[in-house]
């Protein structure tokens, strides 16, 4: 719908499918928990150190540039 619209990529506009944009945020902000779930690589690269995962909050990059003013 109009009202779902969001300037994105096209890899973006992909997966964001028809999430509203508070849903995306949502499933991007639990992907590392599903990558953990579903593949062991990812659990030995965070065991080893060799990623990271961080809470911080999702801000897409037309936010940061609509703060910006």
């Amino acid at each position: 719908t109009v009202e779902n619209m969001m300037p994105a990529c096209a890899p973006c506009n992909l997966h964001k499918g028809g999430y509203s944009l508070e849903q995306w945020r949502e499933v991007l902000s639990r992907a590392a928990d599903i990558v953990a779930r579903e593949k062991s690589i990812f659990r030995a690269a965070l065991r080893f150190g060799v990623v990271a995962v961080n809470d911080a909050p999702i801000v897409f990059h037309f936010e940061r540039e609509a703060s910006h003013g």
